[in-house]
């Protein structure tokens, strides 16, 4: 099996996003500016013709519980092999769709425990989601490489299809919909490393999220009434700040892509004790560097997700403790800002 074969996106042909994406020809010969801009033109495009849908939204309960899906660092598209014996594992973009899938499963086998639980899904999308061009810190221009359409397409689907089994297991579960919303701060993948070279907005991540926004419109074209239970939160100006502050049953959660690497040193201490002071964060969702970390700093709790793709090269680069491939799941309610963690480990 060959790159390319690894690399070959998903098809989902009811999305008119994945398909324009999937084909959009790539000028080679073009200038990276050119080839940018023609790909924020199909967003943009997009954008303008699938106009939103506002849906009445769906009520919560402060006596009920959310249940809340962290993901981070899926490097959907890295193809790699494992640095720690039997050095035979692989990532690609099929075992990224398969980690996604048992992620879904995972949360919806929580749910089922004890349905009457809860009342509401929040999705924290913390960041690099796609790999790019497989460099420790890839940074060329915005979504500049077919490899990169490839991998968005492809993550694109796969959480376009695990909504969906979301979406059905509400139906048979509660003959309703129970709200799901998607939050999204940038990682550091596609940032351009110079403001000078290129826009400072630019980054892999804005572009992923808008991809998913292009998504659920250009679906609810076809149905306005497919995932009328989805919103979509993500930042339009990176310019402005890299996180943002949500409000789960009462507690704020703070998300960021990266804080600092260490816990219980003075400089990380003062970083959550920032946070506190300035965002009154009660819980600060991170991750960055691919292995787990849940630490109390005051009134303030740190949770670091891991990494879908495991330990790899950037892990190695950083001398990051060795962190099983994984992502987390909580739940909150209104007396517990965290009642329960879940962390998924994959298996292929």
């Amino acid at each position: 099996m060959n790159e390319n074969e690894l690399l070959e996106p998903l098809n989902e042909e009811e999305c008119d996003f994945v398909s324009t994406l999937s084909n959009l020809e790539i000028q080679n010969n073009a200038s990276k500016t050119r080839i940018r801009r023609n790909w924020l033109d199909v967003l943009e495009t997009l954008l303008r013709d699938h106009k939103k849908i506002h849906h009445p939204k769906i009520p919560i309960s402060d006596d009920k519980e959310a249940l809340v899906i962290v993901i981070s660092d899926n490097h959907f598209g890295k193809i790699r092999h494992s640095l720690k014996p039997p050095y035979k594992e692989v990532f690609n973009l099929k075992i990224a769709d398969k980690r996604m899938s048992q992620l879904f499963d995972e949360a919806i086998e929580e749910i089922s425990h004890n349905p009457a639980a809860y009342d509401q899904v929040k999705i924290c999308m913390l960041g690099d989601h796609i790999e790019g061009d497989g460099s420790t810190y890839p940074t060329q221009g915005f979504l500049t490489d077919d490899i990169v359409h490839a991998q968005t397409a492809a993550f694109i689907t796969s959480l376009n299809k695990n909504i969906k089994k979301l979406n059905d297991f509400f139906i048979e579960t509660y003959d309703k919909l129970l709200p799901v919303d998607f939050h999204w701060v940038p990682g550091n993948h596609g940032t351009p490393k110079s403001k000078l070279s290129r826009h400072p907005d630019d980054n892999w991540d804005k572009g992923v999220a808008k991809a998913w926004e292009t998504t659920i419109r250009s679906l609810q074209l076809h149905d306005p009434n497919i995932m009328k239970n989805v919103t979509n939160e993500y930042k339009t100006n990176l310019g402005d700040s890299q996180s943002i502050n949500i409000n789960i049953k009462g507690w704020n959660f703070h998300l960021r892509h990266i804080m600092k690497k260490s816990a219980g040193t003075p400089s990380s201490d003062r970083e959550a004790f920032v946070l506190h002071g300035i965002h009154n964060a009660d819980v600060v969702l991170t991750g960055h560097y691919h292995y787990q970390l849940i630490v109390e700093v005051g009134k303030t709790t740190i949770v670091r997700s891991s990494s879908m793709c495991g330990y790899d090269d950037f892990a190695d680069t950083i001398a990051a403790p060795y962190s099983q491939a994984s992502q987390m799941i909580l739940s909150v309610s209104k007396e517990r800002k965290i009642k329960k963690i879940i962390t998924v480990y994959f298996k292929d």
